[in-house]
């Protein structure tokens, strides 16, 4: 007679909303990891010195993703108007806590900082990035 055993509980990541199964740790998942989310929100925080899109998602709740003006439009060709990432599926690394930076500095704390990142746009979404990034209004 076959017998298995019960796979184990996984557990659920600090800090975050309860019951997201897509936050939880187990031996070959962790947030480190790349994982789809969809955006839910985006703001543009405007800085002295740099432009940011600050993301929120369904899975992270109230936890932002931030990534720079040249960091979106490196991957979408936007410029601006970030607000169209809304509905977009976004996958994240982060670094963590010990890693060292791009600019040689050691990171302080876990899952602020993002290392990695894909966006992928809906076909309408892109078509619209698309006359964005040509200076197109599709409303007017």
């Amino acid at each position: 007679m076959l017998t298995t055993k019960p796979a184990p509980k996984p557990e659920i990541v600090p800090g975050y909303p309860v019951g997201l199964d897509r936050l939880i740790r187990s031996s070959t998942h962790s947030l480190n990891s790349l994982f789809d989310m969809k955006i839910t929100k985006v703001r543009t925080s405007v800085k002295q010195d740099k432009v940011l899109a600050v993301i929120f998602t369904e899975e992270l709740g109230d936890k932002p993703i931030f990534l720079t003006d040249k960091q979106v439009t490196a991957a979408t060709g936007l410029k601006a108007n970030f607000s169209i990432l809304k509905g977009a599926d976004i996958s994240v690394e982060f670094f963590k806590k010990g890693d060292t930076l791009l600019n040689g500095k050691e990171c302080t704390e876990d899952d602020v900082i993002v290392k990695d990142f894909e966006l992928e746009l809906s076909d309408r979404l892109n078509n619209i990035a698309a006359a964005a990034s040509f200076g197109a209004s599709m409303f007017g």
